[in-house]
């Protein structure tokens, strides 16, 4: 699966950066707050953890008001656990490849909104333990290898220069661990990716070939 995930990647990239039609690239990078829903689970609470993202996304003019963009990114998401104090013991920390294929429709000179879907495929995941060292846990593979979901963005633009704020609603449980409730009975859990994305970049513009 990671293959044919790679293979449609380089697909749509190659696509965007060969068309014949006005194309852009955009460069950008962000924090990332994110958490993780539990459903059918109440041991313990989680709150909102904050890493970065990278991103890379060809971009293809349909016209004035509609952008069809491909957001390549490597993202960093998971969440905290805090101890009965509320204060934060325990975070788990997801490395993400993602594919984020969204439109985009411009309200204002200014200012636009997108919409898209995410795939996106694990790199790498650690669990840091209470005396804050980070402990590899991959091999293990306590979550689901892939990922998929919707994005919502809004996005303000000044010549080349974009800020945004988007959010990533995870729809595919990802958990791979067994849960067992007070009376140590397996229950059935679900856990899905939530992640807020504030954002600053750059779009390199090319004109349309004749």
């Amino acid at each position: 699966m990671k293959n044919q995930f790679l293979l449609i990647a380089s697909c749509i990239f190659f696509a965007f950066t060969s068309s014949n039609a006005q194309v852009g690239i955009s460069v950008a990078s962000g924090l990332n707050v994110s958490n993780c829903k539990f459903t059918n689970y109440e041991a313990f609470s989680t709150t909102a953890r904050r890493d970065y993202f990278l991103s890379l996304a060809p971009s293809y003019q349909f016209n004035e008001k509609f952008r069809l963009l491909v957001d390549f990114q490597y993202s960093r998401k998971g969440f905290a656990i805090g101890n009965n104090n509320n204060q934060t013991n325990s975070e788990s920390r997801y490395s993400y490849l993602d594919v984020i294929p969204q439109i985009e429709y411009k309200l204002h000179r200014f200012f636009a909104i997108g919409l898209g879907v995410n795939y996106a495929l694990v790199v790498n995941e650690d669990i840091k333990d209470e005396k804050g060292n980070w402990v590899n846990t991959k091999k293990i593979e306590t979550i689901k290898q892939s990922d998929f979901g919707i994005i919502g963005k809004i996005k303000g633009e000044y010549k080349n220069i974009f800020c945004f704020v988007s959010y990533n609603l995870g729809l595919k449980n990802i958990t791979n661990l067994q849960y067992v409730d007070e009376n140590n009975k397996t229950t059935a859990v679900s856990q899905f990716n939530r992640n807020l994305q504030v954002g600053l970049g750059y779009t390199f513009n090319f004109k349309k070939n004749k």
